[in-house]
């Protein structure tokens, strides 16, 4: 019988963002909230085109990633964040 050891890897997770919006399904908010330990948060080139930067304007700021150890990769794709739409505090 074999057995084997699964370490944190194991249990990781991508969460791909889909949307430019700033909340809601598929969106960078909504994948901060979900991600847990050993998750990677990946942008669809679909629609975030490694050529073609699109914009993501929050109007609220980001939560806070709730646990360590995860990973977010635009490296295949191309997004920029703005706050111009932030409350000034």
């Amino acid at each position: 019988m074999a057995c084997c050891t699964l370490g944190a890897a194991a249990f990781a997770r991508d969460i791909l963002v889909d949307s430019f919006e700033d909340s809601g399904l598929g969106t960078l908010r909504a994948a901060i909230e979900q991600a847990s330990r050993g998750d990677r948060i990946l942008f669809d080139p679909a629609v975030f085109p490694p050529t073609e930067p699109v914009e993501i304007v929050l109007i609220s700021p980001l939560p806070p990633l709730e646990t360590g150890d995860v990973t977010i990769d635009a490296s295949d794709a191309s997004v920029i964040l703005t706050g111009r739409e932030l409350p000034d505090t």
